[in-house]
This record gives C-alpha cells, structure tokens and sequence, in this order.
C-alpha cells in the first residue's frame, strides 16, 4: 500500500538564507552557452556574486611537451586567449541579463575538478554551477567526470546543466 509523503517544511534558517556566492564553471562555447542560459535565467537573492572559472588543463597538454615543446606552448597560449574571450562573453551577456549582480572572472591553470573544488571553498561558495557532457553507460565509466567528481566531493550544493 503506497502512503501518501507529507512535504516537509523547510527550516526557517534555511529560508531566510540568500545564496550569496556562486562559482560558475565554463568549458568551453557550447556548455558555457547552456550554463550561462541557466545562470541568466534563474531567480537569484539580490545580493548573488557570481565567479565564472575557465581551467585551463594543462596535463592534457603534456604529452604534447615531450614530442613539441613549441607545439605545446603554441597550444596552451592558443587555449588561454579562448578562455580569455569565453569570460569575457559570458559576463558581458551576464552582466546584461542580471544588472545588479557582482561578476567576477578567473582563468586559472589546473586539473578542472581540483581547481573548481579549491575555488568553491576559497570564494565559500554557496553553489557550483557547471555543465557535463552527458555521457552514459560504458562512456561515463572510461572517460570520468568533472562534473560527478565536483558533485561528490564539493561542500556545497552543485547544479549540473545538461546540454543540448
């Protein structure tokens, strides 16, 4: 026999609570675009402070250095202008859409989910924001995920967007 749940009733600290700092996390044009959609229109407290994150992954990189020191270097310069231009449209767009919202932006070099878990903690994040891939089955097994290792280890609340 199914019981019906009683909703239970939100503490009142917790109500009263604003979130106040949220650490945004860009990869890249297509998630960033579906992150900052989400980020743009959701209802946030009045006095919300975004930190949008780019990581540049450099270990990805490595392997490249042994083979082509040049190669490699061209290529790291080449991802941190596109991180660079990402920020900067994706607060311009922020800022547009959320006038009266504290936006700040970091690129940083790192692995992503290490980087995003010590910026949460260092901004006392209140929320991650980030975007996964939304990979299944065997995929998600082989290839990891930043946005499950960020899920399970963050001390805060973490909303993961999905793509399209």
């Amino acid at each position: 026999m199914l019981q019906k749940i009683k909703k239970s009733r939100v503490n009142k600290k917790n109500r009263a609570k604003n979130i106040t700092n949220v650490l945004v996390a860009i990869a890249d044009d297509k998630y960033g675009a579906s992150v900052t959609d989400f980020i743009a229109n959701y209802q946030w407290p009045a006095k919300t402070r975004l930190l949008l994150l780019y990581v540049l992954e450099e270990h990805s990189i490595r392997s490249v250095m042994r083979f082509s020191p040049q190669l490699a270097e061209q290529i790291v310069e080449n991802d941190e202008e596109y991180g660079q231009d990402l920020l900067a449209r994706s607060e311009k767009r922020l800022k547009r859409k959320l006038p009266n919202t504290k936006i700040e932006s970091c690129l940083i070099r790192g692995s992503a989910k290490d980087e995003i878990l010590e910026n949460a903690n260092r901004i006392k994040a209140d929320i991650i924001v980030l975007g996964a891939h939304g990979r299944t089955g065997i995929g998600s097994l082989l290839l990891g995920s930043v946005s499950m290792a960020v899920a399970t280890h963050a001390s805060c609340s973490v909303v993961i967007v999905r793509t399209s």
